[in-house]
C-alpha cells in the first residue's frame, strides 16, 4: 500500500506519508481502517503528506471518499485533515476538501509543512522526524 502511517501525541494525531500513485480502492481501505481503528482517539487529527504522491482518481472517486466522511451519528473518530500536497495534486486535495467540510469536519490544504504542523497543534520538528522515520 502507498500509505505508511504513524500515531502521535497518545492516538489524537495520525501522521501519513503518501508515495506513488494512489488509487481510490487503496484510499477507501486505509480510511475505512482509520475510521475503525480503536486506538485512534475520538475527534484525532490527521496530518496527509501528499508531496511524493499522484492521484489515479476521478472527481466522482473523491466525492465515494469523502462520503466515508458523512457520519450523522458522530461515531467517526477523524475530525481534522491537513492534506500537505505540492502543486501537482492541488486541485484532487482542494475537491476532497471541499467535499468532507460539507460533513461537518475540518480540511485544509497546505503547501508548508511548517503550517500544517502548526495548524494541528504539534512541533514542526518533531512532525517532520516522525514522517521521515516512515519514509525511510
Amino acid at each position: 500500500m502507498p500509505c505508511k502511517f504513524v500515531q502521535a501525541m497518545d492516538g489524537d494525531v495520525i501522521l501519513e506519508l503518501w508515495t506513488g500513485t494512489v488509487t481510490l480502492d487503496e484510499m477507501m481501505t486505509h480510511k475505512q481502517r482509520l475510521l475503525t481503528d480503536s486506538s485512534i482517539k475520538a475527534s484525532a487529527s490527521v496530518l496527509s503528506d501528499f508531496t511524493r504522491a499522484t492521484f489515479a482518481v476521478s472527481p466522482e472517486d473523491v466525492r465515494k471518499l469523502s462520503a466515508m466522511d458523512n457520519d450523522p451519528g458522530g461515531k467517526s473518530t477523524i475530525d481534522r485533515y491537513a492534506f500537505l500536497v505540492d502543486y501537482g495534486v492541488y486541485d484532487e486535495a482542494q475537491l476532497f476538501a471541499e467535499q468532507v467540510n460539507r460533513h461537518g469536519k475540518s480540511v485544509i490544504v497546505f503547501n508548508s509543512l511548517e503550517l500544517a504542523a502548526t495548524w494541528l497543534g504539534m512541533d514542526y520538528v518533531t512532525v517532520r522526524e516522525l514522517l521521515e522515520s516512515i519514509g525511510t
